[in-house]
């Protein structure tokens, strides 16, 4: 179920998205995330990005995450990392880039239930994670059809959000 959403262009985007973590019990002290994706697709480079950038920024802080550029976890391996994953892990928080309807482009989604990886595109994943941060960066029809690029300025803002958001979310549980 879908807990919240906001646009990428709202100056106050950090802050909700941190808030409804929170407050909607997205994340905790034991919750590892896991950022899906590819850096071989630009729309597909969020989780990647995503995991990247909170590795580099998280400093001290205790954040497990899986899913970088120099190691994406991607539906090529997925069911082979997974249940290791899983084993480990008490609560896990999915970041990952969506095809959505046109109204939800450019939103940042935040639902209480897993992501089901590639759904948009007829792939049969199970769904990962107890909670998730979802990207809207494209139209499903219009990329479908019209293989219609995503910018990199906005595949960056995106990931840097979520990124940030994660951090002080983490900051305020630990």
């Amino acid at each position: 179920m879908i807990v919240d959403k906001v646009r990428l262009t709202s100056p106050y985007a950090e802050n909700i998205i941190v808030k409804s973590l929170i407050t909607n019990d997205l994340i905790n002290k034991d919750t590892a995330i896991i950022c899906l994706g590819t850096n071989d697709c630009i729309e597909d480079l969020i989780g990647p990005f995503t995991g990247t950038l909170i590795e580099e920024n998280k400093k001290n802080l205790n954040i497990k995450v899986y899913g970088t550029l120099d190691f994406p976890i991607n539906s090529l391996n997925i069911k082979s990392k997974l249940p290791h994953i899983e084993k480990k892990e008490k609560h896990i928080l999915t970041v990952d880039s969506i095809l959505s309807l046109k109204d939800d482009v450019g939103m940042i989604l935040l639902k209480n239930g897993g992501i089901n990886p590639g759904s948009a595109l007829g792939k049969n994943i199970p769904s990962i994670g107890n909670s998730s941060i979802m990207c809207s960066v494209s139209e499903k029809l219009q990329y479908l059809l019209l293989n219609k690029n995503v910018s990199f300025n906005d595949i960056y803002k995106f990931s840097k959000i979520v990124c940030n958001s994660i951090i002080k979310a983490k900051n305020f549980v630990n």
